[in-house]
């Protein structure tokens, strides 16, 4: 039997070593009655929390290129 996590935003799902990096965000702040069920995140919905994204995670989609990188190609 193998663990799988599954993101809380998008439902990603992913076996234990191709979970690496995912993350576990609990509310920070004074102390509740009971604890707060925690969140769990792939790497792309927890950067996108950072930046105050609206959008949906974009998993499974094609990454796409760093302006930096975009710059450089099209320079050459």
């Amino acid at each position: 039997m193998s663990v799988q996590y599954r993101c809380d935003q998008c439902a990603e799902v992913a076996d234990a070593p191709a979970a690496v990096g995912w993350v576990e965000v609990r509310q920070l702040g004074g102390h509740a009655l009971l604890p707060p069920d925690p969140v769990h995140l792939c790497r792309l919905c927890w950067a996108r929390t950072g930046t105050a994204a609206t959008d949906p995670c974009p998993a499974g989609t094609a990454p796409q290129l760093s302006e930096h990188v975009q710059n450089r190609d099209t320079v050459q």
